[in-house]
């Protein structure tokens, strides 16, 4: 019988998901956090779990500790936000990855109809700016918490399927 858990938030690192039950067998693949996880083999005496990404049915059955899944379904705060988005603001002036993820899920939101370029320059600012207007959020050009917070409630599905 198997069961869905999720994958544990807070430390803004994806779960290893690994060939078999020790820490230094080959890494299959990561989960990130908030992701469901269905288990299908939860015997194992070294705490680890078999299973697999429930959006991923393709990957292979990996094993990864039980004690990076819980039950319930993590919330949706900012430090779930805080796992896809990095820092707890960005703003004009900032580049990389954490923007890149930023700039995807104003695009699933349809709010930034750019390429995804990992700047945060004036097509991005504009972007957040018409997003807060939308969800009458303070309109400061900023992705701080607030809006960090709600993005990811509307775009995490379709952050975690793609790696984001």
């Amino acid at each position: 019988m198997s069961t869905i858990m999720y994958c544990k938030i807070g430390n803004g690192s994806d779960i290893n998901a690994r060939q078999s039950a020790n820490s230094t067998s080959s890494l299959l693949y990561r989960v990130p956090h908030g992701e469901k996880f269905t288990v299908v083999d939860d015997t194992d005496d070294n705490g680890y779990v078999l299973g697999y990404p429930t959006s991923y049915r393709s990957r292979a059955n990996a094993h990864v500790l039980r004690t990076h899944l819980q039950t319930q379904v993590p919330s949706m705060d900012h430090t779930t936000s805080a796992n896809c988005f990095g820092p707890r603001k960005l703003e004009s002036g900032c580049f990389g990855r954490y923007v890149k993820n930023l700039q995807k899920a104003l695009q699933v939101a349809g709010f930034f109809p750019y390429s995804i370029d990992g700047d945060f320059g004036p097509q991005t600012e504009t972007a957040v700016r018409s997003f807060q207007q939308d969800k009458q959020l303070a309109v400061d050009g900023v992705a701080g918490t607030n809006t960090l917070t709600y993005l990811w409630t509307i775009a995490r599905t379709e952050l975690c399927l793609y790696g984001y």
